[in-house]
């Protein structure tokens, strides 16, 4: 799903397998599916990758929410999904098996993971961010 909306303070979320920018503003919500398709790391489990535009400053809560696999965050500096240094990880923050991120960036981009906790896992999650 493509959506894209602006604001002063809004952030910008950019799928790396698309080629086209997704914008989302805090409070609004992303629909996603994580399958057979999807990018693995090296322990097997599937991946989307977006990339957080942020103000110097920005506080946000990122929330991944699935009620068909164990949700898994993770974020860290740059355009890289794949950089192995995370700033920040969580994998039952968001209540039951959900996860959430609760942090004040640095300015610029920030790369995070909608992932699955196993191998193999997958089906339909929720991205949720907002400014805390």
């Amino acid at each position: 799903m493509k959506r894209v909306a602006s604001a002063l303070f809004a952030f910008s979320l950019i799928a790396s397998s698309a080629i086209a920018q997704t914008s989302i503003r805090p409070g609004e919500r992303v629909q996603g599916v994580l399958d057979a398709t999807d990018r693995t790391l090296a322990d097997g489990s599937r991946y989307d990758c977006f990339t957080l535009l942020a103000a110097a400053g920005e506080s946000v809560v990122i929330t991944l929410k699935s009620s068909e696999f164990d949700a898994y965050l993770s974020i860290t500096d740059g355009t890289d999904c794949t950089n192995p240094v995370a700033l920040r990880t969580d994998d039952d923050s968001g209540g039951g098996s959900d996860a959430q991120i609760r942090m004040t960036l640095g300015p610029g981009a920030h790369s995070f993971r909608a992932n699955a906790y196993r191998a193999g896992q997958g089906g339909r999650y929720e991205l949720v961010i907002e400014r805390r």
